[in-house]
Protein backbone atom coordinates (compact mmCIF):
# COMPACT_ATOMS: atom_id res chain seq x y z
CA UNK A 1 0.00 0.00 0.00
CA UNK A 2 2.58 2.30 0.73
CA UNK A 3 4.54 2.18 -2.54
CA UNK A 4 0.77 2.85 -4.12
CA UNK A 5 0.61 5.91 -2.03
CA UNK A 6 4.08 7.28 -2.17
CA UNK A 7 3.48 7.00 -6.40
CA UNK A 8 0.39 9.16 -5.46
CA UNK A 9 2.40 12.19 -3.85
CA UNK A 10 4.76 11.93 -6.62
CA UNK A 11 2.41 12.55 -9.03
CA UNK A 12 0.45 14.93 -7.11
CA UNK A 13 4.39 17.06 -6.49
CA UNK A 14 4.85 16.64 -10.49
CA UNK A 15 1.57 18.27 -11.51
CA UNK A 16 2.03 21.10 -8.91
CA UNK A 17 5.30 21.92 -10.10
CA UNK A 18 3.81 21.37 -13.89
CA UNK A 19 1.16 23.86 -13.39
CA UNK A 20 3.50 26.22 -11.12
CA UNK A 21 5.62 26.76 -14.33
CA UNK A 22 2.40 26.87 -16.78
CA UNK A 23 1.00 29.91 -14.19
CA UNK A 24 5.02 31.38 -13.72
CA UNK A 25 4.94 34.54 -15.82
CA UNK A 26 0.96 35.03 -14.19
CA UNK A 27 1.94 34.90 -10.97
CA UNK A 28 2.96 37.72 -8.31
CA UNK A 29 6.15 37.66 -6.67
CA UNK A 30 4.90 35.81 -3.76
CA UNK A 31 3.54 33.10 -5.83
CA UNK A 32 6.64 32.48 -7.62
CA UNK A 33 8.35 32.24 -4.85
CA UNK A 34 6.50 28.99 -3.73
CA UNK A 35 5.74 27.90 -7.77
CA UNK A 36 10.42 27.81 -6.60
CA UNK A 37 9.34 25.74 -3.35
CA UNK A 38 7.89 23.11 -5.48
CA UNK A 39 10.64 22.64 -8.12
CA UNK A 40 13.40 22.55 -5.30
CA UNK A 41 10.91 20.06 -3.60
CA UNK A 42 10.67 18.01 -6.32
CA UNK A 43 14.59 17.64 -7.20
CA UNK A 44 14.76 16.81 -3.09
CA UNK A 45 12.41 14.21 -3.67
CA UNK A 46 13.93 12.82 -6.47
CA UNK A 47 17.25 12.30 -5.05
CA UNK A 48 16.07 10.99 -2.22
CA UNK A 49 14.12 8.44 -3.81
CA UNK A 50 17.29 7.67 -5.78
CA UNK A 51 19.59 7.35 -3.11
CA UNK A 52 16.63 5.03 -0.99
CA UNK A 53 16.98 2.88 -3.87
CA UNK A 54 20.76 2.41 -3.64
CA UNK A 55 20.27 1.76 -0.02
CA UNK A 56 22.70 4.74 0.74
CA UNK A 57 20.89 5.91 3.52
CA UNK A 58 22.98 8.28 4.89
CA UNK A 59 23.43 10.14 2.06
CA UNK A 60 19.47 10.62 2.06
CA UNK A 61 19.83 12.04 5.60
CA UNK A 62 22.29 14.68 4.08
CA UNK A 63 20.76 15.51 1.40
CA UNK A 64 17.58 16.55 3.67
CA UNK A 65 19.93 18.52 5.93
CA UNK A 66 20.38 20.72 3.46
CA UNK A 67 16.75 20.66 1.73
CA UNK A 68 15.27 21.35 4.66
CA UNK A 69 17.31 24.33 5.47
CA UNK A 70 16.62 25.40 1.82
CA UNK A 71 12.91 25.38 2.50
CA UNK A 72 12.44 26.59 5.58
CA UNK A 73 14.20 30.25 4.11
CA UNK A 74 11.82 29.83 1.05
CA UNK A 75 8.43 29.34 3.01
CA UNK A 76 10.02 32.45 5.41
CA UNK A 77 10.63 34.13 2.20
CA UNK A 78 7.51 33.49 0.98
CA UNK A 79 5.61 34.87 4.00
CA UNK A 80 7.31 37.72 4.41
CA UNK A 81 6.41 38.84 0.38
CA UNK A 82 2.85 38.33 1.18
CA UNK A 83 2.63 41.59 3.28
CA UNK A 84 4.02 44.43 4.07
CA UNK A 85 5.58 44.65 6.98
CA UNK A 86 8.32 47.11 9.04
CA UNK A 87 11.90 46.45 8.54
CA UNK A 88 11.01 43.78 5.78
CA UNK A 89 13.92 43.19 3.79
CA UNK A 90 16.07 42.77 7.41
CA UNK A 91 13.93 39.94 8.25
CA UNK A 92 14.82 38.56 5.04
CA UNK A 93 17.85 38.92 5.31
CA UNK A 94 17.97 37.43 9.03
CA UNK A 95 16.14 34.16 7.67
CA UNK A 96 18.83 33.64 5.35
CA UNK A 97 21.25 33.89 8.30
CA UNK A 98 19.58 32.08 11.26
CA UNK A 99 17.95 29.00 8.74
CA UNK A 100 21.89 27.78 8.15
CA UNK A 101 22.75 28.42 11.48
CA UNK A 102 20.57 26.19 13.09
CA UNK A 103 20.77 23.78 10.68
CA UNK A 104 24.98 23.88 11.13
CA UNK A 105 24.82 23.46 14.59
CA UNK A 106 22.02 21.17 14.80
CA UNK A 107 24.38 18.66 12.42
CA UNK A 108 27.48 19.75 14.76
CA UNK A 109 25.53 19.04 18.07
CA UNK A 110 23.09 17.59 18.08
CA UNK A 111 22.42 15.14 15.14
CA UNK A 112 25.35 14.57 13.01
CA UNK A 113 24.29 15.04 8.82
CA UNK A 114 24.02 11.11 8.39
CA UNK A 115 21.33 11.53 11.03
CA UNK A 116 17.80 12.43 10.61
CA UNK A 117 17.77 15.68 11.08
CA UNK A 118 13.60 15.13 13.12
CA UNK A 119 14.90 18.29 15.34
CA UNK A 120 15.21 20.94 12.43
CA UNK A 121 11.80 19.30 10.90
CA UNK A 122 10.13 19.98 13.97
CA UNK A 123 11.58 23.53 14.72
CA UNK A 124 10.81 24.63 10.72
CA UNK A 125 6.91 22.82 11.36
CA UNK A 126 6.18 25.57 14.62
CA UNK A 127 7.79 28.13 12.22
CA UNK A 128 5.36 27.98 9.53
CA UNK A 129 2.49 26.16 11.55
CA UNK A 130 2.89 30.18 12.89
CA UNK A 131 3.67 32.15 10.03
CA UNK A 132 0.41 30.18 8.52
CA UNK A 133 -2.31 31.41 11.48
CA UNK A 134 -0.59 35.03 11.21
CA UNK A 135 -0.80 34.83 7.49
CA UNK A 136 -5.12 33.56 7.73
CA UNK A 137 -5.35 35.90 10.16
CA UNK A 138 -3.75 38.62 8.11
CA UNK A 139 -5.98 37.76 5.28
CA UNK A 140 -9.29 37.57 7.03
CA UNK A 141 -8.65 41.04 8.60
CA UNK A 142 -8.04 42.39 5.05
CA UNK A 143 -10.76 44.48 4.15
CA UNK A 144 -10.00 44.87 0.34
CA UNK A 145 -10.42 41.03 -0.35
CA UNK A 146 -13.96 40.82 -1.34
CA UNK A 147 -13.94 36.98 -0.86
CA UNK A 148 -11.29 35.29 0.60
CA UNK A 149 -12.28 32.14 -1.18
CA UNK A 150 -10.94 33.47 -4.19
CA UNK A 151 -7.44 34.35 -2.75
CA UNK A 152 -4.98 31.72 -3.86
CA UNK A 153 -2.22 32.57 -0.84
CA UNK A 154 -5.68 31.81 2.19
CA UNK A 155 -5.85 28.41 0.42
CA UNK A 156 -1.62 28.12 0.09
CA UNK A 157 -1.85 28.68 4.18
CA UNK A 158 -4.91 26.75 5.35
CA UNK A 159 -2.72 24.07 3.21
CA UNK A 160 0.66 24.51 5.08
CA UNK A 161 -0.79 24.70 8.23
CA UNK A 162 -2.59 21.60 7.53
CA UNK A 163 0.55 19.82 6.13
CA UNK A 164 2.78 21.38 8.38
CA UNK A 165 0.69 20.50 11.72
CA UNK A 166 0.92 16.84 10.43
CA UNK A 167 4.69 16.47 10.08
CA UNK A 168 5.17 18.06 13.46
CA UNK A 169 3.04 16.02 15.53
CA UNK A 170 5.02 12.81 13.42
CA UNK A 171 8.31 13.71 13.09
CA UNK A 172 8.21 14.82 17.31
CA UNK A 173 7.32 10.94 18.07
CA UNK A 174 9.22 8.81 15.16
CA UNK A 175 11.91 8.41 16.64
CA UNK A 176 9.62 6.92 19.85
CA UNK A 177 7.68 4.93 17.97
CA UNK A 178 10.20 3.59 16.13
CA UNK A 179 12.45 2.72 19.15
CA UNK A 180 9.50 1.22 20.92
CA UNK A 181 8.68 -1.19 17.87
CA UNK A 182 4.97 0.34 17.84
CA UNK A 183 2.62 -2.64 16.47
CA UNK A 184 0.97 0.55 14.59
CA UNK A 185 3.86 2.50 13.00
CA UNK A 186 3.03 1.76 9.58
CA UNK A 187 -0.82 3.11 10.03
CA UNK A 188 0.81 6.40 11.53
CA UNK A 189 3.71 6.60 8.36
CA UNK A 190 0.69 5.67 5.51
CA UNK A 191 -1.72 8.37 7.11
CA UNK A 192 1.04 10.81 7.04
CA UNK A 193 1.88 10.16 3.22
CA UNK A 194 -2.05 10.14 2.88
CA UNK A 195 -1.94 13.89 4.20
CA UNK A 196 0.89 14.87 2.33
CA UNK A 197 -1.07 13.32 -0.86
CA UNK A 198 -4.17 15.78 -0.05
CA UNK A 199 -1.20 18.82 0.80
CA UNK A 200 -0.18 18.73 -2.75
CA UNK A 201 -3.81 17.56 -4.21
CA UNK A 202 -4.45 21.00 -2.60
CA UNK A 203 -1.48 22.63 -4.10
CA UNK A 204 -2.32 21.97 -7.33
CA UNK A 205 -6.13 22.16 -7.61
CA UNK A 206 -4.66 26.29 -6.05
CA UNK A 207 -2.38 26.73 -8.70
CA UNK A 208 -5.02 24.96 -11.06
CA UNK A 209 -7.54 27.84 -10.87
CA UNK A 210 -4.89 30.78 -9.78
CA UNK A 211 -5.38 32.51 -13.17
CA UNK A 212 -8.89 33.06 -12.65
CA UNK A 213 -8.51 33.68 -8.47
CA UNK A 214 -6.11 36.24 -9.63
CA UNK A 215 -8.97 37.89 -11.74
CA UNK A 216 -11.90 37.64 -8.53
CA UNK A 217 -9.26 38.93 -5.61
CA UNK A 218 -10.45 42.46 -5.29
CA UNK A 219 -14.03 42.08 -6.53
Amino acid sequence: MQYYLLNTYYIFLVLGVVLGIINYKKSDSPMKVFISLLVITLIAEFISYKLYNAKKYEEKNSAYHIYNVIEAVIITTYFLRLYYLPKRKLLLYLSLIIWPVIGIMNMLFLQPITELNNNMLILESFAIITMSLYSIHRIVKNSYLHNIFNYAHFWLAVVLLIGWSSTFFFWAFIKVLYGNDWPYIDIVLNMHIIICILVYAGIATVLFFYPKMKKLEYR
